[in-house]
């Protein structure tokens, strides 16, 4: 994560929000000091939709973890700051399976209180 406090002339140095072999899908929502970004981790099995947050505009993520269960392939997560509450959605369906016709292609969603 990178971001620029004089309208985009100077970017601070990025900081690292997860760690990985391959680049990931990510969404990023920001509300005054507070940021938080969404990722498909790189570092799973299979794709699943983790979280980091940040009141410090980004300078350093104080929580991270994941949004979606073990057992469900998530992936191309967005986010949204709306007041306190955050919500986050993502493409679910099981990619896994390898046979297209039993593949399910739904959207997740899940809310909950900035803190």
């Amino acid at each position: 994560f990178a971001h620029s406090m004089d309208r985009g002339e100077m970017f601070h140095a990025p900081v690292p929000v997860v760690y990985g072999r391959n680049p990931s899908d990510a969404g990023v929502a920001g509300r005054g000091d507070s940021v938080v970004v969404v990722f498909e981790d790189p570092n799973t099995s299979q794709s699943r939709v983790g979280y980091a947050l940040s009141h410090t505009s980004g300078h350093i993520f104080e929580k991270r973890g994941f949004v979606t269960p073990h057992e469900e392939v998530a992936t191309a997560p967005w986010v949204r700051i709306d007041g306190d509450r955050v919500t986050v959605w993502w493409k679910s369906g099981d990619r896994l399976s390898g046979r297209p016709e039993q593949s399910v292609d739904r959207v997740g969603l899940r809310i909950g209180l900035w803190n």
